[in-house]
């Protein structure tokens, strides 16, 4: 089974969204757990409102992450992503040091992008791949990328952060998934969000093989 991470130390970066929005693609590859590590809960929340069960969600702790883990793993299934808490490092390290990739959602901004420093340092440190994945960014402009996004891109290549190319835009339809307990691909197929959505998962699913 692989186990990806989606964690950063700052609040509001789309973690919740990623794991979301992609659950349901893997869990049509050989099945797929959120484990929901974070106190807020959002995707326990959106797990609540969903008319299927699948994917599962299940609330995990610190305490319990690794035996979680290990049940999922003897269940058959193929993938497991992590919702990380924002804050609590010893949540982070414990699924950092279980996750196959770690997956660093970052807004294109100043904050965010100091903020991510720290995800990347204790991934170093424990010695764990990681991938920043641009989310929130702006509808690309005509002949590519919005400056922001590439300025972001160059922010990360120069801390030595890889870079996923495929990215989540600031698009409605992300929230008016998650509003009515769905993903992207189930609320619009074929739009511009599930399109996004496919292509982080393929690129993210190459990056664990």
């Amino acid at each position: 089974m692989k186990v990806l991470a989606v964690a950063s130390r700052k609040g509001g970066s789309s973690k919740t969204t990623i794991c979301v929005h992609l659950a349901g693609l893997a869990d049509e590859e050989g099945g797929c757990v959120i484990l929901d590590a974070d106190p807020q809960a959002s995707a326990s929340v959106w797990y609540e409102l969903r008319q299927d069960e699948r994917p599962f969600v299940v609330p995990v702790g610190v305490d319990n992450l690794r035996k979680v883990l290990a049940t999922i793993k003897g269940d058959g299934f193929a993938y497991s992503m992590v919702d990380c808490p924002p804050h609590n490092e010893a949540s982070i390290s414990e699924a950092m040091r279980a996750a196959d990739l770690i997956a660093v959602p970052i807004r294109p901004s100043l904050f965010d992008l100091r903020a991510a420093e720290a995800t990347f340092s204790m991934a170093r440190a424990l010695k764990r791949p990681a991938v920043a994945v641009l989310t929130g960014v702006p509808p690309p402009m005509t002949g590519g990328e919005a400056s922001i996004v590439r300025e972001a891109r160059a922010y990360l290549e120069a801390i030595d952060a890889e870079v996923c190319t495929a990215t989540i835009g600031q698009r409605a339809a992300f929230s008016h998934a998650l509003l009515s307990g769905s993903n992207a691909v189930e609320y619009e197929p074929g739009g511009k969000a599930a399109r996004e959505a496919a292509a982080l998962w393929r690129e993210l699913k190459d990056r664990m093989q």
